[in-house]
């Protein structure tokens, strides 16, 4: 058995959502996609400006702030929404064992069988568990507070039948 400890708090979901970004099959071309489109925004804004069309140039120009700061937007609307859960710093302990995953906490419990998981992700700091494609957790390793870091990994591989490693970003 591997129990993970700890607060479930606005950093901790924060760092959940890195690390699910991190792992998405597109994620190490988006900065140079990114970098490229707004190139491109701004070359054309610039075009647009040049030929009088101020309006639409505006329109490019805000369309390139609301592009750049699209992770920042995300970031703040799931710290509104984490602000009204009524699970927000509760304090949460986790078994990973043979029988599955069991969950406890001041103001709920519960327990999952291994079948309920679709996929986990490895991560050299941790474990992302999915049930189905949005639904995930983010177990640190520096959370364990009975057993090891490989335990778990073993747990997982063993029972979760879409198991991948990935290299931490």
């Amino acid at each position: 058995m591997v129990v993970f400890e700890f607060k479930f708090s606005e950093e901790m979901i924060l760092e959940m959502y890195r690390k699910y970004h991190g792992t998405r099959k597109l994620a190490r071309f988006e900065t140079p996609v990114r970098w490229i489109a707004s190139v491109m925004l701004v070359v054309l804004a610039g075009l647009l400006w040049f030929l009088e069309s101020y309006l639409v140039a505006v329109v490019m120009v805000i369309v390139l702030v609301l592009f750049l700061s699209a992770r920042r937007i995300d970031r703040w609307l799931l710290k509104r929404r984490l602000r009204k859960s009524p699970h927000l710093n509760d304090e949460l302990r986790i078994c990973l064992s043979e029988e599955g995953f069991s969950t406890r906490g001041s103001k709920s419990s519960g327990e999952l069988q291994w079948a309920v998981f679709t996929e986990a992700r490895l991560l050299e700091d941790g474990i992302l568990l999915f049930e189905g494609p949005q639904v995930f957790r983010f177990l640190p390793f520096h959370t364990i507070t009975r057993g090891r870091a490989g335990e778990a990994e073993e747990l997982v591989r063993t029972y979760v039948k879409e198991s991948k490693v990935f290299a931490h970003r």
